[in-house]
């Protein structure tokens, strides 16, 4: 019976860290989006992204945050650390990248 718990423990886990990964990658992605329409104001963008990933993800920790503009490419990355609900088996490190190409107005 006990073997029984702590598999379904595992499983309920590996669902949610599966969400906070894919809610971390759409977020990064909509920053992305973002600051390629806007390279101006990266900074901005970079404060958002940070509440963003606090409220959206539940448990998770903001260790770094990166918008940088590398000639006509941004890149968004950021590093989290996830708490999963109930007992923290291992630590989770998340590190999520994204690029887009700066949108040039016509």
């Amino acid at each position: 019976m006990a073997a029984f718990f702590v598999l379904m423990l595992l499983v309920v886990q590996i669902g949610l860290l599966t969400v906070a990964q894919t809610t971390a990658s759409a977020s990064i992605d909509g920053t992305a989006r973002r600051a390629a329409m806007a390279p101006d104001r990266l900074g901005e963008l970079e404060v958002a992204l940070v509440d963003e990933l606090r409220s959206a993800i539940p448990g998770a920790e903001v260790l770094t945050v990166s918008v940088e503009r590398i000639g006509d490419i941004v890149r968004v990355s950021a590093e989290l650390r996830w708490t999963p609900p109930g007992p923290d088996l291992i630590p989770l490190v998340m590190a999520v990248h994204r690029e887009r190409v700066v949108v040039v107005p016509p």
